[in-house]
């Protein structure tokens, strides 16, 4: 960017549990990424939707609580975790951006203009519902998304064990992340596949993947996609995840029926 006479100003990140790919970034790289966009001045984004969907492990602190510069913003929403109608959100700032406290102010007069120009104000309704909650639960909802936790950490397990079993024959040729929170996990293919892979994939095998190209700028996502387990039943993540097992068997020129067959029933 500066070979072409540009500056970045910015950097998107979802930390824990990204969004498609369910990965985790570990405390040292938090650090690192912060050390770079301190020195070029840049603002991190840091939106963290899925972190108290932990299913195991030691949690890591949000870039904003590692952040000496002044340079991250740490937004967060409610319709993760208390209904998905909620459309309710906060961006919380540093005390300086980059250690200028009239720069934080002026960026947050910004905001908040821009905020209601574009919106004229979340609803007070749906903010009276967040705050009631948060009221009734000490601020806190740990204990408020218990239920929801443990149905999404018992998909994910539901997904990984069929994962292994209908993949079972492509040891070499097919892999995939076990996140250790959230909602995705992603499954590395073959061969690409794109709009008209996961078209035929819902069309033939009753199944909806996302091809993770359509998150990238560039080709390296090509032969990866998206599993989400989280809005659905077990025995829909079994069904679902043989029916993948069938199209990718045809797309590599094998039959599995017995196998795949098998493997619905049970």
């Amino acid at each position: 960017m500066r070979r072409n006479g540009r500056r970045a100003r910015a950097l998107y990140l979802i930390p824990d549990f990204d969004n498609p790919t369910g990965r985790v970034l570990d405390k040292a790289s938090r650090c690192d990424i912060l050390q770079v966009c301190a020195r070029n001045r840049i603002i991190v984004l840091e939106d963290n939707p899925y972190r108290l969907f932990r299913y195991e492990g030691d949690e890591i602190p949000p870039m904003a609580a590692l952040d000496e510069a002044g340079s991250v913003i740490y937004l967060s929403t409610f319709s993760k975790t208390l209904s998905p109608a909620l459309r309710v959100g906060a961006a919380i700032l540093p005390d300086t951006i980059f250690g200028d406290a009239r720069a934080c102010r002026a960026l947050w007069e910004n905001l908040v203009q821009r905020k209601s120009f574009i919106t004229l104000n979340t609803s007070h309704i749906t903010q009276a519902i967040v705050a009631g909650v948060l009221m009734e639960q000490a601020v806190s909802l740990r204990g408020w998304i218990r239920p929801a936790l443990d149905w999404y950490r018992s998909n994910r397990d539901v997904m990984v064990r069929q994962l292994d079993s209908v993949f079972s024959p492509f040891p070499e040729q097919i892999r995939w992340n076990r996140p250790s929170g959230g909602f995705f996990l992603s499954l590395d293919l073959p061969f690409r596949f794109g709009a008209d892979s996961a078209d035929e994939c819902a069309r033939c095998d009753n199944v909806i993947v996302m091809p993770m190209s359509f998150f990238a700028l560039d080709n390296s996502q090509d032969c990866r996609i998206r599993l989400a387990f989280s809005a659905v039943t077990p025995e829909q993540i079994r069904t679902s995840v043989t029916g993948l097992g069938r199209y990718v068997a045809r797309r590599l020129g094998r039959e599995l029926p017995s196998l795949v067959d098998g493997l619905a029933e049970g």
